[in-house]
């Protein structure tokens, strides 16, 4: 099934922006520890945040697929522009964390927030994909409840692959601006293909003949 593919995919491309921005964080953080915690706690925060704003909304979408769609693409628009955002977030604690250096405590609020500024936007996105995606299958699929399990192993499954190949190949010979940049175009290109293939489903269904 292509749309299970491209869900496997997508949560590949989750892990290597988790595994991406713990690297750039480290830079801001000073403590790749401290880097991974706050990814990981706005990844986590985010996650939740976007499953249940977007678990409200999704029944009342007309196509969430072509929805999922849409946020793929703009979770891809938003790896392509990190690089640019980094470099505000950067220029911001420089310019603002030189004052605090007597104050340790407030430097380190400071830099978990610019920290989870950066990481609450997209990954909030990324909480609203299961959602749509679970909307989906109610709507076409009779087993919806059992096919919503399959495509949340599917993407898990995904999300290691990712892990493994940002933190071992990826990043290592490519680099991470190499690396986002690949990951924000497989978006895109998720977001493409399963755009295309809503609106292929719609167009069949409403060119199925009436029954005599």
């Amino acid at each position: 099934m292509p749309i299970l593919l491209l869900f496997f995919f997508s949560g590949a491309t989750a892990l290597i922006y988790e595994v991406v921005w713990s690297k750039y964080l480290s830079l801001i953080l000073g403590s790749t520890i401290q880097a991974q915690t706050v990814v990981l706690a706005a990844f986590m925060c985010g996650l939740a945040i976007g499953n249940r704003l977007f678990g409200r909304w999704a029944d009342r979408v007309r196509q969430p697929l072509a929805a999922y769609a849409y946020i793929e693409s703009l979770i891809g628009v938003y790896a392509l522009l990190f690089a640019a955002f980094y470099k505000v977030a950067d220029s911001l604690f420089v310019s603002v964390g030189s004052n605090l250096l007597a104050h340790p405590n407030t430097l380190l609020l400071v830099k978990g927030s610019l920290s989870a500024a950066l990481l609450l936007g997209p990954t909030i996105l990324m909480g609203g994909t299961l959602p749509l995606m679970a909307a989906w299958l109610r709507k076409s699929n009779t087993e919806a409840g059992r096919r919503t399990a399959l495509f949340y192993a599917i993407n898990s499954l995904g999300a290691v692959f990712g892990a493994a190949l940002s933190g071992f190949v990826l990043v290592q010979h490519l680099g991470m601006h190499a690396t986002i940049n690949i990951a924000g175009i497989g978006n895109l290109a998720i977001g493409a293909c399963v755009l295309y293939l809503s609106r292929l489903g719609s167009f069949q269904t409403h060119a199925k003949p009436e029954p005599v």
